[in-house]
């Protein structure tokens, strides 16, 4: 351990000392800083590599790579570039000649080290949550490991599901949210993440193909360097100790999407395999229905809806017998929130607000009648029923082919 706590290293780094920062490529050096820029916000500079300095306007200098600079030996330059500012910590893989500032090292852990860390520095967040994985989560990565105990320790007890909070806090490390709610219309890392959780391999086509973000190869290297993200040739997956536990949690959060984007996989894998061969090793892998559901109408549709309105569960209607048989692990319930996740996520809904409105309205919501819901939404009678059934229609189509409302 470099310090003995998250703590000691902080306090020692805001007296006002330059600290080298040094280890091998992946050991977190880059995540650590720029978690101390978030919390530093306004005072702090990062820069990475051969850069002009100062910078104006601030005192607290977050230099990475700094040993690709060619004033890294040249103790005279690198004085006088460091003068302006008040602290710092310069990051890199090997030590100025000169050193004479604190030296701080850091290593990737073993499971077994990572364990008497915690055992010995922080037992109350074991206690917080013994079963939260946090090899798997950081690697053994100190630069990723120190940022998550310092966020642990000053919010954990407030969090929801500290899973979720760990994730939250290494892939947006200047959140003060409490839980990870994968936004993945807006941010290309939770999309990415996403689609780590519900598919047990993946590759960059899958993420451009599934996703539907452009994939910058900056991006990609980004989300492939987070200490979870581990590789097998030329296919990533997740350890199954973390995946394992956030499945259910990702198929309750957003259930169509996820049946949505296995569904799409498939027909990735369909395309570029034999199908006599292992196909039906990797559909049973990604946790498929051996076929979609077939024959459902607009009425079929309509009639589970109108027993929601009514406030009423029917767990013999013939679709929920459908989730049932495709879904065993999965509560009954699990059906509903399929279908609110469709109206929120499915492209035509999003593309057509008015659909989404009116289902919402008039079944989700089901305080209103057709007449009422018409004129909160300004239509005329035949406008509204004839969008009303296009709704149901498209809904109807989900069930069948979900992939296509992609």
């Amino acid at each position: 351990m470099p310090a003995e706590t998250v703590w000691h290293f902080l306090d020692r780094f805001r007296e006002g000392s330059f600290v080298f920062l040094i280890g091998d490529k992946g050991v977190g050096k880059t995540a650590l800083l720029t978690w101390v820029a978030h919390e530093q916000k306004g005072r702090a500079v990062l820069i990475r590599g051969a850069v002009t300095l100062p910078y104006e306007g601030k005192d607290i200098l977050l230099w990475d790579d700094a040993d690709a600079s060619p004033s890294w030996h040249d103790e005279k330059r690198l004085r006088e570039l460091l003068a302006p500012f008040r602290a710092g910590i310069l990051a890199g893989r090997s030590l100025p000649s000169w050193a004479e500032a604190e030296i701080i090292r850091l290593k990737i852990l073993s499971a077994e080290e990572l364990q008497h860390v915690l055992e010995h520095h922080f037992p109350h967040l074991l206690r917080l949550n013994p079963t939260l994985p946090w090899y798997a989560l950081t690697g053994g990565k100190m630069g990723w490991l120190l940022p998550l105990l310092h966020r642990m320790e000053k919010k954990g007890t407030l969090a929801p599901d500290h899973l979720l909070f760990a994730v939250e806090s290494l892939l947006h490390p200047g959140s003060r949210r409490y839980t990870w709610r994968p936004d993945v219309r807006s941010n290309p890392l939770d999309a990415l993440f996403f689609m780590a959780v519900i598919l047990p391999t993946w590759d960059r086509r899958d993420a451009l193909e599934i996703t539907g973000w452009d994939i910058s190869p900056s991006l990609w290297e980004t989300f492939v360097s987070f200490p979870f993200v581990k590789d097998r040739g030329p296919w990533r997956f997740l350890p199954a100790e973390l995946r394992d536990r956030l499945v259910p949690l990702m198929e309750r959060e957003k259930p169509w999407l996820t049946w949505a984007w296995r569904r799409k996989a498939l027909q990735l894998r369909q395309a570029v395999s034999d199908p006599s061969g292992g196909l039906q090793g990797e559909k049973d892998l990604l946790g498929l229905p051996s076929a979609s559901p077939a024959g459902i109408s607009v009425d079929h549709v309509k009639s589970l809806l109108d027993t929601w309105r009514r406030g009423r569960w029917d767990p013999g209607h013939s679709l929920i017998q459908t989730f049932r048989s495709n879904y065993p692990h999965l509560p009954q319930e699990w059906a509903k929130a399929w279908v609110l996740n469709a109206i929120e996520e499915a492209r035509l809904f999003r593309d057509r607000p008015i659909l989404q409105a009116i289902l919402r309205h008039y079944y989700v919501e089901g305080r209103m009648t057709h007449e009422e819901v018409a004129a909160r939404l300004h239509l005329s009678r035949a406008t509204y029923f004839r969008y009303h059934r296009e709704a149901l229609q498209h809904l109807a189509r989900l069930f069948t082919a979900p992939e296509e409302g992609l």
